[in-house]
């Protein structure tokens, strides 16, 4: 994990989540590490925490039924 400001990033692999679905512009559908689809936006700089995929930072929005 590294540390940019106030902002914590994590590696996809670090992370232990899996990608599953790019759905458009900035936004990612990643599994969890405990099994559930989760929705996250392109949040470069700003969130407390992110997943970095490429060169972007994503942040968690919402789980996806």
């Amino acid at each position: 994990m590294k540390q940019i400001g106030s902002q914590y990033r994590e590696t996809l692999k670090e992370s232990g989540y899996g990608f599953l679905y790019r759905s458009g512009k900035g936004v990612v559908i990643l599994m969890s590490p405990e099994g559930k689809p989760e929705m996250w936006i392109a949040n470069d700089g700003y969130a407390g925490y992110t997943i970095q995929i490429g060169r972007w930072g994503y942040e968690f929005v919402s789980e996806v039924a």
